[in-house]
This record gives C-alpha cells, structure tokens and sequence, in this order.
C-alpha cells in the first residue's frame, strides 16, 4: 500500500525530465560552490538510462565537490539550507522538489560520493508509508580501483535509481533530449559554456543537453466579411510579402495593407538588430 506522502511526491515530479531537471541544479549547485567566482573550468554532468520491460534505470554523475558525511546527512533532512543560498553562494536555492525528494520517487535510490579522498554512500527507500536513509558506507578511504570503476579521478556524486513505468510519464531518447534541451529551468545552464551535460541510452546512444530554442509559430489573421482566416507563417522572414502570396491575383484590403506595412517595418528593424 502506497502512503498519500509518496503519491503526493511522485505526483509533485511528475514525469523523468522533470526528476532529471532536479538532479542536474543539484550539480550545477554543486559546482557553483566549488567554483563560486566563476572560473572557466567546465563541469561535466553526466545522465545515463537504461530502459527496460517495466521501466529504466537512471544515473546521474558529475565531477564536482562531493558531499562531506556531515553535509550528507544534513542534505537529507527536510527544511535544511545545502543548496548555499543563505551563505550568499550564486546558487539555485532551497525551493521546489529536492534531490531526497526525486531519490523518494525512484525505487532503490543510491547516492554515493567522495569527498576528498574519502567514500560515502546511502540508500534511501520506503518502509512503512515513510522515507527511510541507511548509510552503506562512511568515510571510507577511497581506492584507485574504485576511482577507476566509478570513472571518478577527484571528487564527485553518483546518483542512481530505478524508475518503474506506471509511476512517472517516460519518454523516448529523442523526446527525452528535446524536452531536457528546451526545459524553461535548464535554459541558463544549457545556455552556459560554463557545463557540459551528456545524455545517454545505454550504450547504443548520446547526445549532449544544449540550449534549443522554440520554434514558435507566427499566425496571420484574416477577417473576410463575416468569416475569419487563421493562417500559420513558419518563418519571421516570410511575415512582409506572406499577405501578397494569400491575395495573390486580388487588392488586399486597406487593413491588411496597412498590416503588411507594418510587419514589414518591424521585419527590417529586426534584421538590423539581428
């Protein structure tokens, strides 16, 4: 039986680019702490998913501070600032859905860091209708074989979970890359040189999370006697001669004359800003 708190947060995620979108500010956070005056070092983020009959198994990996066992356990209480923002840091802050949160939705949820030098690692799961933390290992000396398995050379974090499908919205890689690369709160970072986020399905594709804009649509309305045309114009370039081609053979009207002065007007003025 599942508890209304945990149908309540699944719902809050509600699909796998919004969870993927927490756990990508929550590294970008991460090196902005590191990096806070903002140097030109990049950061590298890495999602990985592997799908499956009843779902996917995501993971998230970046190379940045790490997390010290005491911010650990702090960033696993609820109502803790981590993020930074009350220490001034240029970070995203302590709103919305945090990564205890998206780890609650998964199922088998990890989180292993290092921290200089040193290997901490949890699990989070559900046990009766509640969220529950076990530490797998604490302030463990890391070794170079498993810097080597975890592709892990200084510090960094590792989050990882299973996704069963009738829980949140998944889409495909193509759809799932689109929507990361046009996600309104990833705008700034995929904007930024400052990261580099790689999406990959298993081993068979990649792809890398840049900033693509939204190819809105412009609509040319036209009001003949008592009806009402609405005409899609794909292109800005096509806005100034786009009436022409729709009375091409007939006089437009005096009103969309004036409307085709206009747009062209505001067309050149663009062009000159562009």
């Amino acid at each position: 039986m599942r508890s209304r708190w945990w149908q309540r947060t699944v719902a809050a995620i509600g699909s796998v680019e919004r969870l993927l979108v927490e756990l990508i500010t929550n590294s970008t956070d991460s090196y902005k702490r590191l990096h806070p005056s903002g140097t030109t070092q990049v950061g590298i983020i890495e999602i990985s998913y592997f799908p499956s009959e009843k779902g996917f198994e995501i993971q998230v990996m970046d190379q940045a501070e790490g997390i010290s066992l005491e911010r650990f356990r702090k960033a696993l209480q609820y109502g803790e600032d981590t993020s930074g923002l009350s220490q001034g840091l240029p970070v995203r802050g302590t709103l919305g859905i945090g990564l205890k949160d998206v780890c609650i939705a998964m199922q088998g949820s990890r989180i292993l860091s290092i921290h200089n030098g040193l290997l901490n690692e949890c699990t989070i799961y559900k046990k009766g209708g509640k969220p529950w933390v076990k530490f797998l290992r604490i302030n463990e000396v890391v070794t170079e074989k498993e810097r080597i398995d975890l592709n892990l050379k200084g510090n960094g974090t590792i989050v990882t979970g299973f996704i069963p499908k009738e829980f949140l919205l998944i889409s495909d890689f193509k759809t799932l890359h689109k929507n990361l690369c046009r996600h309104y709160m990833l705008r700034k970072i995929n904007q930024s040189s400052r990261y580099h986020i790689i999406l990959k399905k298993g081993k068979d594709e990649e792809a890398a999370i840049t900033y693509a804009p939204l190819e809105g649509e412009k609509l040319l309305v036209i009001r003949e006697e008592n009806a009402i045309k609405i005409i899609p114009v794909p292109k800005l370039s096509k806005l100034a001669g786009v009436d022409e081609e729709v009375f091409r053979g007939r006089k437009p009207s005096e009103e969309i004359e004036a409307m085709r002065k206009e747009w062209t007007k505001e067309f050149e003025k663009r062009v000159q800003q562009a």
